[in-house]
């Protein structure tokens, strides 16, 4: 096999976790929330707002947060449709949610542990390429704020790129910045059909990330390498120079 020459990375729950700020961020408008429905649990009224979430984030291309450009905006449909989930329709409620759940946002966005340490330790050496799907806005505070931009050789944001993995476009606009093959090439990314069936339409190597899931492969997809740190990455590197 030819070395790697190239570390493509998705960002949400791969370099940053997503999920544990998106949970400390929904604490900040729980509150409110059970006051309108009282007779649900806090987990029930999670799960809402987790389903209206991921609808919009995993059909992205066909959601009308597409086209949004203010992350605000963003918050505050995704909030609308949490509280009609809930039969509390409020359009200026959702607003003020919206507002208190992002200012929330900013202030937990965290990076894992092993991210930053194994950045440092491949900048320099090989292109580091960020592929995220997502709203520009967003992404570009959160890549701010984990203070990853210094390591990081190009950065494609789907909402800046026009495409939206596993769009076969948004990986070519990375393999020309890295004027690499696609087998000189890993992506690593959490989702099985986004990040790894996207990038093996192309030809390019795939390091599947599942941190902390211990669970049996039921995914389709079969990527060169199944991972749970960060740190691995370093050693399938070494082992493939």
């Amino acid at each position: 096999m030819p070395a790697i020459r190239a570390l493509f990375m998705d960002l949400d729950n791969t370099l940053t976790n997503d999920s544990e700020s998106l949970r400390l961020s929904l604490t900040a408008i729980l509150p409110r929330l059970s006051q309108l429905r009282p007779d649900l649990t806090d987990e029930e009224i999670y799960q809402t707002f987790r389903k209206v979430n991921n609808r919009h984030w995993e059909n992205y291309d066909e959601s009308p947060i597409a086209a949004m450009t203010r992350s605000v905006d963003v918050r505050t449909l995704i909030a609308q449709e949490t509280l009609e989930a809930l039969g509390r329709p409020n359009p200026k409620l959702a607003r003020e949610l919206a507002i208190t759940f992002q200012a929330s946002r900013r202030n937990t966005y965290i990076c894992y542990d092993d991210s930053i340490p194994v950045l440092q330790k491949l900048h320099g050496r090989i292109p580091l390429i960020l592929i995220t799907n997502g709203n520009s806005e967003m992404q570009r505070e959160k890549i701010a704020r984990c203070q990853l931009a210094p390591y990081l050789d190009a950065v494609f944001i789907a909402q800046e790129v026009g495409a939206s993995k596993p769009s076969p476009a948004i990986f070519q606009k990375a393999l020309d910045s890295a004027e690499k093959e696609p087998q000189e090439t890993l992506m690593v990314g959490d989702n099985p059909d986004k990040d790894i069936q996207g990038a093996q339409n192309l030809g390019i190597r795939t390091a599947w990330m599942r941190r902390g899931d211990r669970s049996a492969d039921s995914s389709q997809v079969k990527p060169d390498f199944i991972i749970r740190t960060l740190t691995e990455i370093l050693e399938i590197i070494e082992h493939h120079a």
